[in-house]
């Protein structure tokens, strides 16, 4: 049986989902401030592996990002 998650042409088709939080003390007080920093490149921190990442490391990928905002008490989506 093929490894499945090894195969580029499956993984290109597949969509991720990453949770991410404001890195470095950060908060933003609306969705649209939170996207708006995702999308300029500012780090975040990966929710469940603590790694600090940013838009660029996703690129090339179809992911799906949830960002937590306002003391991490709602979350925002984007691509």
């Amino acid at each position: 049986m093929p490894n499945l998650t090894n195969d580029p042409d499956l993984r290109a088709t597949r969509t991720e989902y990453v949770e991410v939080l404001p890195a470095y003390g950060r908060d933003y007080k609306s969705a649209k401030a939170a996207k708006a920093a995702w999308d300029e490149g500012l780090d975040f921190m990966e929710a469940t592996s603590r790694r600090y990442c940013s838009k660029r490391d996703f690129a090339g990928r179809d992911v799906v990002v949830t960002i937590r905002y306002a003391d991490q008490r709602r979350l925002a989506s984007t691509r």
